[in-house]
């Protein structure tokens, strides 16, 4: 026979605060109102969600949402994970960047200070190459955490001082998806990376990733030009797939370099840091790997890359 009694409110904070990071935190908040005991669980909640309500059609209107939840957090409560999830159904990207980057990048500093051990900052715009126009923009500054283990990143803009992750000494894993990147690339301790339809500097430039420790590796139909892979001298496992919006594409030769120093689609293709001739761009950072799997398609067919590694470089 139901007694009326309210067992849930008597479970340990830890119970309840699990059962609260199944809920994005619109809901998680109302949990307020259910008893004294709620009162203020969820402003020591280890995992915020933040998604783009839907009630909040007016893009300021969610940012000021977003800017008072912070604040009210208990100090020094633990922050497991801040996951900020956002779509085109929640309001138009139009409105929304880039008038409201400057809070965005407030939003992931906060979560910074608040020791969070795992960041998602998620936006979903668009299906076509044609929309990659109004990524949000993260500040240009160092990203300094001694506590921060997983990024995920999609619908971002990196500029150069943001995409060096030397700071981060306790950062594992680095996942990017529809990034724009202005700069190297640079983790010391990183160990999994995967990085998925990536945008590739503008012009002449070529960015360099720089990941000693990496263990795997996922290089998947990337934009612009190819990025050049310092050597990786513990990795494991790599997938790599150049596709056809790959710009290191010529139509004089098929084999990336046609002797012209002013086609872009050649330049620096096949020569390394210090202009050594027959060094690939990708393969260079790829000959202690275990497993690989490479895909290069242009738009002529199947390319062939201007430097394969004997056999004896992929045997563990």
């Amino acid at each position: 026979m139901a007694t009326g009694a309210d067992h849930i409110s008597t479970l340990p904070d830890e119970i309840l605060h699990h059962v609260l990071s199944f809920l994005p935190m619109h809901e998680v908040v109302l949990t307020a109102l259910l008893a004294r005991r709620w009162l203020d669980l969820w402003k020591s909640a280890p995992s915020m969600r933040v998604t783009g309500v839907k009630k909040y059609r007016n893009p300021r209107r969610f940012i000021q949402y977003v800017d008072n939840l912070l604040p009210l957090r208990h100090p020094g409560a633990r922050l497991d994970s801040f996951n900020l999830d956002l779509d085109e159904r929640d309001f138009s990207f139009e409105e929304f960047s880039p008038t409201y980057d400057r809070n965005v990048g407030m939003w992931f500093r906060v979560a910074l200070l608040c020791q969070a051990r795992a960041l998602s900052f998620r936006t979903t715009y668009g299906i076509y190459i044609e929309d990659y126009d109004m990524p949000l923009l993260l500040p240009n500054v160092p990203i300094i955490s001694q506590h921060l283990k997983i990024l995920d990143l999609e619908m971002m803009t990196l500029k150069r001082s943001s995409l060096d992750f030397s700071g981060c000494p306790a950062l594992v894993e680095l996942k990017m998806k529809r990034v724009e990147l202005y700069g190297n690339l640079s983790s010391p301790f990183l160990k999994h990376l995967s990085m998925k339809t990536c945008f590739f500097g503008t012009g002449s430039f070529r960015a360099r990733i720089y990941t000693p420790c990496l263990v795997s590796l996922v290089l998947d139909d990337f934009i612009r030009r190819t990025p050049l892979l310092e050597n990786m001298p513990l990795l494991v496992s790599a997938i790599v797939r150049v596709t056809q919006f790959c710009e290191d594409d010529c139509s004089k030769s098929s084999y990336g370099d046609c002797g012209d120093l002013t086609c872009l689609g050649c330049y620096d293709s096949c020569r390394g840091a210090d202009d050594r001739r027959g060094e690939s761009l990708l393969l260079k950072g790829l000959t202690e790997v275990t497993e690989l799997e490479l895909s290069v398609v242009s738009p002529m067919g199947f390319k062939v890359v201007p430097y394969i590694p004997q056999v004896k470089d992929f045997v563990p």
